[in-house]
């Protein structure tokens, strides 16, 4: 009742401003025009528009139809324009009007949606036009019924999706009035179909005697007769003669009819000259009464599928075949929804069908194949020969209920397609693998067009059936075993494959703990990005931080990626990580994040691991060689996550250099003991100016490790002159004078360096959290006085500090500074002082200092502990260099 109300209303308000509209009809006229207009149109469509732009739109419908003045019917397609057409819309606009037909809507926009657009809207009212002999219109009225149908004019107006390339439109207008012939003609012709197919049945009882046994010939005869009685939508008709030597078909001149109407002369059979001779010669020795197949042509009338062919063969007195009645057109609905059991020669197939089978029709099989057949699908029953129906019949009632992919082929008698019937387990069916079945048999077939129907009952199987196009002589030799197996791996889940892979990857009984463990714990995201072999390699990172409760990492390369990108798993367990966390430590590694993909595992036993796959892009210079800096990238995050080295641009050496953390650990210390000695750069600037030579800063660290490396000298002195040789060749390249001191200065230090703990392994076996230096200031140019015989520099992320001795015995204190910036000057004082004051005794002075980097500031407590550890690391730091300890006092080696 409200909708009712509502369209009164909105027709009212849509008269109203189509009054105010100058127009050639009258009030009357109009109003009849808006209400016919719009009475079965969508009102949700109808209430988002303006009544002035619906006023307007069906005023421009209105004058199409004055501006038809001869033909079968008039087109506009076009974008509405305010200034131009009093309205406009988001979409182009597509305007009919035609002589009423059946089929008019399914075709038309069964050939827009060809073409590839969405149809939006959608407006079709029947009017009765009364028009004088110059086609004027006189008067509109509504239809109603009773009213020949004949005599009505149909007024079609489709949205579409805005198209504005002026080829494109006028190719679409030529299509539509294309199909729009085509349904004319075939309702035109549609009685005279008949009568020519009722010539055909007269004919064929006159001649097809000597060579049809009597039931034959009954069956077939039944058979176009019940076609007759609406099963059967006749499209097109057309009469051809075998000509030559029997493999030519030309049509017979004048027998068109429907949408062979426009095809004349002697053309040949369409298609049938692209089948090879041999073939050709073959289907005319075993021509049956009745040819029932799919033509090669899709349908542009009513739906869009393959139109249906029924070949009448022709005889002449002595029964010797001479041609074809070829009819053309669709099975309706009412002949799919009929029983197989009162199709004629359908029902014939069927009873020979179970007859050959030999079972009892009581019989567990004998009802198991008759409901084979009654679902059968029905164009393969009316197309499929009772060998075919047969044998696929009993192949299908010998799946039973067992879980496993059967494919049953059919090949066109002409070529021109291959029918396949495939069974697949229904849990494991779904979109994608109907998509990869389609894939497999279009490969296997060389086809160039699939179609597809599905089927899915109580039964344990989905059902499909599938028809691949194909070029006659072209098919290529198959196995339907190798096609079975092709999609038996396609219809795996992902889980199947998984436990499959798991299994090949480990013996069976851990291959099956672990699926029991991981079999359901990965998301269906998960599954959509990865495949399982990913999953494998994932599952092994996940155990091991599952295990010690670390973090763990995978840096890799996806195929196809830029030269410049790279992916980066990141595995944490227990709890989710801050990403901010993890995105400055790619910054400061030279990277930048295009995506984060975050997948939550869950296990069978209650544990979780987060995933998170990263996608980065590298500033600057390109990696080539991923194996190069793979585990020295995981090693640098991982150091880094945990705070066991400074996140810092430093961290960008990995990849500039290829250097290890270790390495990068050992140019921050000499960098921050620079900034101790002296010097007008910042660190930033530092740390960009060894970004930028990078060949330099692996020559420096290759020096460096060449001298203090452990094991015996061998020809060290010699890869210790080449290795400076190049570094110096390098430095006197360097334009910028900056740079150049910059990079001198770490030079002057590692030849400065007198001993080290760099190669020394902590109690675990790895590379201790601190870094000792000793160092001959002496050795080091523009050193401020004074200087101290011997230097001790111990770096950590949590504790820096210097010792200095002013000479080979010497004694002094230890100090806990809080001068960040400078605290060497300050203890360098420290040990002048020590110096006068111990200047008449033996030992000379001497004096170390630490500045606690991490000291926390809201708790006086936790402030006193970090600096006490702080010390202790130290300490440990200066007596790895030394061999005597007494006190405070560092005894020199």
């Amino acid at each position: 009742m409200k909708a009712t109300t509502d369209r009164k209303y909105l027709l009212s308000q849509i008269n109203k401003n189509a009054a105010g509209i100058k127009t050639d009809y009258a009030s009357p006229q109009l109003n009849d025009f808006i209400q016919a207009y719009f009475s079965a149109a969508p009102l949700d469509d109808l209430f988002s528009r303006s009544a002035r732009d619906l006023a307007r739109l069906a005023l421009c419908h209105l004058h199409l139809a004055g501006l038809w003045r001869g033909g079968h019917r008039k087109i506009r397609i076009y974008n509405p324009d305010r200034n131009e057409d009093g309205w406009e819309t988001d979409h182009t606009i597509v305007q009919i009007v035609t002589r009423n037909s059946p089929f008019l809507i399914d075709s038309v926009t069964m050939e827009l949606n060809r073409h590839g657009f969405t149809t939006h809207l959608v407006i079709h009212p029947l009017l009765k036009i009364t028009r004088d002999k110059k086609r004027t219109i006189q008067g509109i009225q509504p239809y109603s019924g009773g009213v020949d149908e004949k005599i009505l004019e149909s007024f079609i107006h489709v949205e579409i999706d805005k198209e504005t390339d002026i080829p494109a439109l006028a190719q679409l207008k030529s299509d539509l009035n294309r199909v729009l012939e085509d349904v004319r003609v075939a309702v035109a012709d549609w009685q005279s179909i008949v009568a020519r197919v009722n010539e055909g049945i007269a004919d064929i009882e006159k001649t097809a005697s000597p060579v049809v046994s009597p039931e034959e010939l009954q069956e077939s005869v039944e058979f176009l007769r019940w076609l007759i009685r609406d099963h059967f939508t006749f499209l097109g008709y057309r009469e051809y003669a075998y000509s030559g030597n029997r493999t030519t078909l030309r049509a017979v001149p004048e027998t068109g009819l429907g949408i062979l109407r426009s095809r004349r002369g002697s053309q040949q059979a369409q298609g049938f000259d692209k089948i090879p001779p041999a073939m050709r010669k073959n289907a005319y020795q075993t021509a049956g009464l009745l040819t029932l197949t799919k033509s090669d042509t899709l349908s542009t009338v009513h739906r869009p599928v393959y139109l249906d062919y029924i070949g009448i063969t022709r005889y002449n007195r002595v029964g010797k075949v001479i041609g074809e009645r070829r009819i053309y057109g669709l099975y309706t609905s009412l002949a799919y929804q009929s029983s197989p059991r009162i199709i004629p020669l359908v029902r014939k197939k069927i009873d020979q069908a179970i007859k050959r089978s030999e079972f009892p029709p009581r019989s567990h099989a004998g009802k198991g194949l008759q409901n084979i057949l009654d679902t059968y699908p029905r164009d393969e029953l009316l197309q499929a020969s009772v060998d075919d129906l047969y044998n696929t019949s009993m192949g299908i009632l010998d799946l039973q209920e067992r879980q496993r992919v059967r494919v049953f082929v059919r090949r066109d008698l002409y070529e021109r397609f291959i029918v396949c019937l495939v069974f697949v387990p229904r849990d494991k069916f779904h979109s994608g693998v109907r998509q990869r079945i389609q894939s497999i048999l279009r490969h296997a077939f060389l086809g160039s067009e699939v179609d597809f129907s599905t089927w899915i009952s109580h039964s344990v199987y989905a059902q499909l059936y599938i028809i691949v196009h194909t070029r006659p002589g072209h098919i290529p030799d198959f196995r339907i075993e190798e096609i079975e197996a092709d999609i038996t791996s396609a219809t795996h889940t992902w889980e199947e494959d998984l436990h499959t892979k798991l299994v090949d990857e480990y013996d069976h009984e851990n291959g099956n703990d672990l699926f029991r463990t991981y079999g359901n714990a990965f998301s269906a995201s998960y599954q959509e990005d990865h495949t399982t072999a990913e999953a494998i390699q994932d599952i092994k990172l996940i155990e091991t931080a599952l295990g010690d409760g670390r973090i763990k990492t995978n840096l890799y390369r996806d195929p196809g990626m830029q030269s410049d990108c790279l992916m980066f798993k990141l595995f944490s367990p227990g709890t989710s990580i801050p990403l901010s966390d993890a995105l400055l430590i790619f910054e400061n590694m030279g990277l930048f994040i295009v995506s984060e993909r975050p997948y939550e595992i869950h296990t069978a036993d209650q544990r979780t691991v987060w995933v998170y796959d990263f996608g980065m892009q590298i500033r600057g210079e390109v990696i080539a060689d991923l194996t190069q800096i793979k585990d020295k990238f995981q090693q640098a995050f991982d150091l880094a996550w945990y705070g066991s080295i400074e996140n810092d641009g430093f961290n960008r050496l990995v990849l500039k250099a290829g250097i290890g953390a270790r390495q990068a650990v050992l140019l921050r210390a000499y960098s921050r003991y620079i900034q101790q000695i002296g010097t007008a750069f910042s660190q930033v600037y530092i740390n960009d100016t060894l970004n930028r030579h990078p060949q330099v800063v692996k020559a420096l660290v290759n020096l460096f490790e060449e001298r203090f490396v452990p094991g015996p000298d061998g020809n060290r002195e010699k890869s210790i002159k080449k290795i400076r040789r190049f570094i110096d060749k390098h430095l006197d390249s360097i334009a910028s004078l900056d740079e150049d001191r910059i990079l001198r200065r770490f030079y002057q230090l590692i030849n400065a360096t007198l001993r080290t703990n760099y190669f020394q392994p902590a109690a675990d076996n790895h590379p201790k959290d601190y870094l000792s230096l000793k160092v001959d200031p002496g050795a080091i140019p523009d050193l401020v006085l004074p200087r101290p015989m011997y230097e001790i520099f111990v770096y950590s992320p949590r504790v820096e500090g210097v010792h200095m001795r002013g000479g080979k015995v010497a004694r002094g204190g230890i100090r806990w500074s809080d001068r960040k910036e400078d605290y060497r000057t300050e203890i360098l004082g420290l040990m002048k002082a020590q110096m006068v004051k111990n200047s008449i005794i033996v030992p000379v002075g001497a004096k170390g200092g630490f500045y606690v980097r991490q000291a926390p500031t809201d708790d006086r407590a936790a402030y006193r502990n970090e600096g006490i550890e702080c010390y202790r690391i130290f300490m440990r730091g200066l007596l790895d260099l030394t061999d005597n300890r007494i006190g405070n006092r560092i005894i020199p080696p």
